[in-house]
C-alpha cells in the first residue's frame, strides 16, 4: 500500500506496526490491512520453497489431522444456503482436495479444483477427475467455464494474493447469476485481532498479504457484481499438536511458550481435539442477476 489501496484507491493510511521486515499498513477509508512492501512473485516464491525445505509446508498426508476442518467446513456452507446434489462447485486452492472429498461423501459428483502446488496436485487429481494445475489468469481464458458454477469456493486463499480482485474476478466470471461464493479468510476488525494486535497469529508476513475487514471486502464483492448473503465466524475442530504445528509458521512471536507445553503435554493431550476461533469469517456472497 505504498501508493493506493489495493480495494478502494484510497492513499489515506495508517502505520499499524513493524514486524517480520514488513510494516503492517492500513486504508483509513476502507479498513483493509497490508504488508508493505507487497513482495514479488519472485520473492513469494523463494519464500515458500525454503518454508518447503524447513518441512514447514502443510502435510498433504495428515489428512486425519485437517479433516474435521474441511468437512465441518462443508456442513456449514451445506446449512447456509439450499443446494441440491446436482449444482457444480469449485475450489479454488484446494490444496490435496479434501475439501472436495466432504463433498463427495455427501453425494455431490460435479466437483472441479484448482491446485498450483504440484504434489497437492498430484494427490488431489488421483482422487477427483477435473482438478486443474493452472493459475487464475489462465483459467479465466477458458471459455466453457464462464458462467458455470452453483458454488465458487475459496478458502484460506485470499489472504496469500498479491491483487485480491484477480481472484474476486474470476470467482464472478465462473459464477451463474445467484450462484454462491464462498470465501475463508482472517478479519482484522474481530475481537481477537483488534485485542492481540501484532501478536495475532494470522499477521504473518509475507505469507499473508492483505487482512480484510467487512467494510473492505463488501467493496470488492460489489464492484464484482456480488452482494453479501451471510457473515459465519470459523470454528475449527483440530487436533492440538496440528494447532502447535501451525504456530511455527503463524504466531512465531509466541513460539517459545509453544515449544514449552508441546514439551510438558502427554501425548495422549496432544492428540486430542479442541475447539478454536481466531478471527477468521466465512463471507458467503450471491452473484447478482445481470439485468440486460
Amino acid at each position: 500500500m505504498a501508493l493506493t489501496c489495493k480495494i478502494c484507491k484510497s492513499k489515506n493510511k495508517k502505520n499499524l506496526f513493524k514486524k517480520d521486515n514488513y510494516s503492517f499498513i492500513k486504508c483509513t477509508s476502507c479498513k483493509l490491512v497490508s504488508i508493505d512492501p507487497i513482495p514479488s512473485l519472485k520473492e513469494l516464491m523463494h519464500y515458500y520453497v525454503k518454508k518447503n525445505e524447513k518441512g514447514l509446508n502443510y502435510d498433504t498426508n495428515q489428512y486425519e489431522l485437517k479433516k474435521y476442518v474441511d468437512f465441518g467446513f462443508r456442513d456449514l456452507i451445506i446449512d447456509s444456503i439450499s443446494i441440491d446434489r446436482n449444482v457444480e462447485i469449485i475450489d479454488i486452492g484446494c490444496y490435496c482436495g479434501l475439501l472436495l472429498d466432504a463433498f463427495k461423501e455427501k453425494g455431490y459428483e460435479k466437483l472441479y479444483g484448482i491446485e498450483m502446488q504440484e504434489q497437492a496436485y498430484k494427490v488431489a487429481r488421483a482422487k477427483h477427475k477435473k482438478i486443474f494445475k493452472t493459475t487464475l489468469e489462465d483459467f479465466s481464458k477458458i471459455k466453457k467455464y464462464r458462467n458455470k458454477f452453483n458454488i465458487v469456493i475459496a478458502s484460506g486463499l485470499i489472504e496469500h494474493l498479491r491483487n485480491p480482485n484477480d481472484l474476486i474476478l474470476l470467482a464472478s466470471n465462473l459464477l451463474k447469476d445467484d450462484g454462491f461464493l464462498i470465501i475463508q479468510t482472517p478479519f482484522s476488525d474481530t475481537f481477537f485481532a483488534k485485542t492481540l494486535g501484532r501478536f495475532w497469529p494470522p499477521y504473518s508476513a509475507p505469507e499473508h498479504i492483505h487482512y480484510f475487514s467487512r467494510q473492505s471486502i463488501e467493496l470488492l464483492l460489489a464492484k464484482n457484481n456480488l452482494e453479501i448473503f451471510k457473515y459465519l465466524s470459523h470454528i475449527k475442530k483440530l487436533r492440538l499438536d496440528y494447532v502447535f504445528r501451525m504456530f511455527r509458521t503463524f504466531g512465531t512471536n509466541i513460539l517459545p511458550i509453544i515449544k514449552f507445553f508441546e514439551f510438558i503435554l502427554p501425548s495422549f493431550i496432544l492428540k486430542r481435539y479442541f475447539y478454536f476461533y481466531g478471527g477468521e469469517k466465512i463471507i458467503i456472497s450471491k452473484k447478482i442477476k445481470n439485468k440486460n
